[in-house]
């Protein structure tokens, strides 16, 4: 089936091109002013009782809606002809709850609170595509529940852009883990804390699972049981280390020792007590030729497994969770916790596309490692070609009971 044929594969590729770039991507900002206005809007608001004194109303309304056309038992108080244009209404927009988010004809928003309002109350709808900001205008126009303000598209400031990062991650995060379950358990439970506002514990939860994904890269390459390296920077120091290791050639390690050196700045040395010109040119030519050495030494240090724009990203995990390590609360913010989970996101995504660039995996340990630093230079692989193209498993709808209904919001 092409994509013209299933919006929802239409709108999960759009969801990735999201999470690998949101500032790429964009993101289009909506916003309206938001009450209701009919008493059948009022009745519907409150047709089960809240359970957050926070919930958006418009959310509340839509999905309570939803549940009234997909009941999970009969019995509701309400009448014939009412239950008619709800089931019409909902049918008619393709008005879904699924994952715990709303969806409106086959795509999914980001509803929130206007924080600088005045008058009037506002929200705001970030979503990734122009048209469900268009359908929701009509929505609010039938159900008279609110007036549009503005809608533009969105490609800075970088808080806006990245506010739905744990949303639209979270709807595709089974995809992204698929082969992972330990990482896709530390995400949902990341999630889960940052849903609650606990942005600390969701940060060490992203913490865990970059651990997890940095003890499969050891395992992978270099075959060791890495059970045993207590903190996430020995590993990180480990992996580059003996990887730079197995790369170096063994004779040139041997020869460019600070011992076999220092012995041959003493010998050198000791021949200059002849001081004619001979000799001293020569001890010249090799002093230069050991500064020579020891700056292709030097210059191997930069060699790591990870392509520059990786280790910052990995630097960057470290520096957040150090910092919640030490609970350091003024660290423990919305926007560091998806800054985390986006640097965390970028290095899984090259570790999975890098290890699909691998065809033969019983090769010895040089020779894959040999692979990886060739892909280290391809800068293509950033585009993350395997993801973009890996067919997304679609979400299931879910149903649940009445006590819970209000929890989406």
């Amino acid at each position: 089936m092409g994509k013209e044929e299933n919006p929802l594969e239409f709108e999960f590729d759009k969801i990735k091109q999201y999470v690998i770039n949101p500032i790429e991507v964009g993101l289009w900002e909506t916003t309206f002013i938001a009450q209701p206005l009919t008493e059948f809007s009022h009745m519907i608001n409150n047709f089960f009782q809240p359970i957050s004194n926070q919930s958006i109303p418009l959310l509340t309304t839509l999905s309570n809606m939803y549940y009234i056309a997909n009941p999970i038992n009969q019995g509701y108080n309400i009448n014939a002809e009412e239950q008619k244009y709800i089931n019409d209404f909902i049918s008619t927009h393709k008005i879904e709850i699924i994952n715990n988010s709303l969806r409106i004809n086959n795509e999914s928003c980001v509803i929130l609170p206007y924080s600088h309002y005045t008058y009037a109350p506002k929200i705001r709808v970030l979503s990734l595509h122009k048209t469900l900001g268009e359908n929701l205008q009509n929505i609010l126009n039938e159900l008279k529940y609110a007036s549009f303000e503005k809608m533009e598209k969105r490609f800075s400031p970088k808080n806006i852009l990245f506010e739905p990062y744990f949303f639209y991650t979270s709807q595709i995060s089974d995809s992204i883990f698929s082969s992972t379950q330990e990482e896709l358990d530390y995400f949902k439970n990341a999630f889960d804390s940052y849903n609650n506002k606990n942005n600390e514990e969701s940060m060490r939860k992203i913490g865990k699972a970059f651990e997890s994904t940095l003890t499969r890269i050891y395992e992978t390459l270099l075959r060791k049981d890495a059970s045993l390296i207590s903190s996430i920077g020995k590993l990180l120091n480990n992996i580059e280390s003996e990887v730079k290791n197995i790369l170096t050639d063994e004779n040139e390690v041997k020869k460019y020792t600070l011992n076999n050196i220092s012995q041959t700045i003493y010998k050198e040395c000791k021949n200059l007590e002849n001081n004619n010109e001979d000799s001293v040119q020569k001890t010249i030519n090799v002093f230069k030729g050991i500064a020579e050495s020891i700056e292709m030494q030097l210059k191997k240090t930069d060699q790591v497994l990870f392509p520059n724009i990786i280790q910052g990203e990995i630097q960057n995990i470290l520096e957040l969770r150090n910092q919640v390590s030490h609970h350091n609360t003024t660290i423990s913010t919305n926007e560091n916790a998806i800054n985390m989970l986006f640097s965390y996101i970028q290095v899984y995504l090259w570790w999975e596309e890098a290890s699909q660039s691998i065809t033969n995996w019983d090769a010895s340990k040089k020779e894959i490692i040999k692979k990886f630093e060739e892909l280290r230079k391809d800068k293509t692989i950033l585009n993350f070609r395997y993801f973009s193209e890996k067919c997304l498993t679609a979400p299931h709808s879910r149903t649940y009971s009445s006590h819970h209904r209000s929890q989406i919001i």
